[in-house]
């Protein structure tokens, strides 16, 4: 069944009943998941990520749902600040419903999703991170798919650089302790991103000979 995606957008906005002003905001969000440099980083992707939230239990279920759709609000492969432009983006748009202390969540969770750094004491924001990073833990030809498809956000770059830092970031990754931060997408996740993450490394030394 399709993404609910204007119920999903109300229900976490909490406002009594739909506006042309929310309808709008919502239209100009959706706007932005089909921007022509978007392979993977989508509307499809923010409807995969959508249905993973509503599975989970929240503290703060509407913040988490509009960090979600936010978060990837701003996406431009030559930029190296979209977190910080998507976060100026959701609060510029929000304020006008919510409280600031509710912007500031919002706009923190979403800078969060830059480095991926497991927090301590957030639940919420714990469980965001592993959605988002949900992909890696997928079946192997879905994996597939979706490094097929950063390949292409990123064709500016030249074969040769691109497969040095994709490499060192896949690296990176698999030096963490963990991968995700907790266990909503099953105990065997960590195990199953590693074994997509190296597959793919393995691809890209092939690429390189």
């Amino acid at each position: 069944m399709p993404m609910d995606f204007e119920g999903c957008w109300h229900q976490a906005l909490g406002v009594k009943s739909a506006s042309r002003l929310t309808r709008s905001t919502l239209r100009s969000v959706l706007r932005r998941y089909r921007e022509p440099q978007r392979h993977y980083h989508d509307v499809m992707h923010l409807e995969q990520i959508l249905s993973l939230a509503q599975q989970q239990q929240w503290t703060h279920p509407k913040d988490s749902l509009l960090t979600l759709f936010y978060h990837d609000a701003i996406y431009d492969p030559l930029r190296q600040d979209n977190e910080q432009q998507s976060a100026h983006l959701a609060e510029a748009q929000l304020s006008c419903w919510l409280t600031d202390s509710r912007v500031a969540r919002i706009k923190g969770w979403i800078l969060a999703t830059q480095q991926h750094h497991c927090p301590a004491d957030d639940q919420d924001l714990a469980q965001i991170l592993d959605i988002d990073r949900a992909i890696l833990a997928a079946a192997p030809e879905v994996y597939q798919v979706y490094a097929q498809q950063i390949r292409q956000e990123y064709a500016h770059i030249e074969d040769e650089r691109f497969q040095y830092h994709r490499a060192e970031f896949l690296r990176q990754m698999l030096s963490r302790p963990h991968l995700f931060c907790t266990q909503i997408l099953g105990t065997d996740a960590d195990a199953r991103a590693r074994q997509n993450i190296q597959h793919e490394l393995a691809m890209l030394r092939s690429m390189a000979v």
